[in-house]
């Protein structure tokens, strides 16, 4: 076993050929860009819920249309990503280098937008701009050199002017949500916003089975259940439990409570941290997160207190109400 390689991806996006559920999440970015090329979405999820591999998967997607020009955009990889953008245009035929160096030797994206949208309208394309960790976006377009001495609210707003009116549509995420949730107030609520949950039980189920089928293990519906319950169907710490399962080279109960363990260990010092800074919020805000595990009423200062806690990305809407996004911060607040 130890000479063959773990089927479980815990470190990186999950190529397509490995890409599980959010068929609702697929659904609705089928429908809504068949319905019309103009969207601005945002996925808002905590650290290790599937963000970047679901943008992977519409960056795939986009692909199959036509009159679609789609780049993706990581920040965490692109200091220069205006300059990117412009390399990936030449793969599509749109040579745009020669305004691209003027609008850098004028501190301005104005005319190289406009000319993007020109040839967009010409050619009757569409260009989508995929941006993970968008609340990167000003520190790296200033990096490049443009618009030096803006504040990031201004930059985002030059961002939201280019789309406004024009052939640009809009993909982001990030992983530290509160600065996303700020990135996106420029846009007064424009952007639709798509909060990842856990797997279903069957889903969890079924891409526990395939896994370690395609790492040559059998596992019974009935452990692949054990290990989706033990992680809250989280699909980060369902692949996080499945490779020490994997590694170990068997499946029963002592492996599956060895991988459960090695998991808390992994998460308690990350959640320990998430409380602390709900803590410097102040007790007020304890307060609140208990009613909402017990599901009761909010008063008007609950409400208050719940939006700050829906834009640090521990809570997300749910029927009107707030659920925690994270089953298993969850349970190490209820324990």
């Amino acid at each position: 076993m130890a000479s063959r390689k773990s089927p479980f991806i815990f470190e990186d996006a999950v190529p397509k050929d490995s890409f599980f559920n959010r068929r609702e999440e697929l659904d609705f970015f089928v429908r809504s860009i068949s319905a019309k090329r103009k969207i601005l979405l945002c996925i808002v999820a905590p650290l290790k819920y599937g963000k970047s591999s679901l943008m992977m998967r519409y960056y795939e997607m986009l692909r199959e249309f036509g009159d679609v020009v789609s780049i993706y955009i990581d920040l965490k990889k692109k200091d220069k990503p205006i300059r990117f953008i412009v390399e990936e245009l030449k793969k599509f035929g749109i040579d745009v280098h020669e305004v691209y160096k003027e609008s850098l030797g004028k501190n301005s994206l104005e005319f190289l937008f406009d000319k993007i949208n020109e040839i967009m309208v010409k050619e009757n394309k569409w260009l989508f701009l995929l941006f993970d960790e968008f609340h990167l976006l000003p520190s790296r377009i200033k990096n490049e050199g443009f618009y030096k001495g803006f504040s990031d609210e201004d930059i985002f707003g030059f961002f939201r002017g280019f789309a406004e009116g024009a052939r640009i549509s809009y993909v982001v995420c990030g992983s530290v949500i509160e600065p996303l949730m700020d990135a996106l107030d420029v846009w007064g609520g424009r952007f639709q916003i798509i909060y990842l949950g856990p797997f279903s039980r069957e889903d969890a189920i079924n891409m526990l089975k395939k896994l370690f089928r395609d790492g040559g293990l059998s596992i019974s519906d009935e452990d692949a259940g054990l290990i989706a319950e033990a992680a809250g169907y989280h699909p980060f710490y369902m692949q996080y439990m499945g490779h020490h399962i994997y590694v170990a080279g068997i499946i029963n109960r002592s492996t599956i409570i060895r991988a459960k363990q090695r998991l808390y260990e992994y998460l308690v010092p990350i959640f320990g941290a998430y409380l602390e800074r709900i803590k410097k919020l102040g007790i007020n805000y304890l307060e609140t997160l208990r009613r909402i595990l017990r599901g009761e009423l909010l008063n008007i200062d609950d409400i208050v207190r719940a939006t700050r806690l829906l834009r640090m990305g521990i809570i997300k809407p749910k029927n009107a109400k707030y659920e925690l996004i994270d089953p298993l911060f969850k349970r190490y607040l209820e324990s």
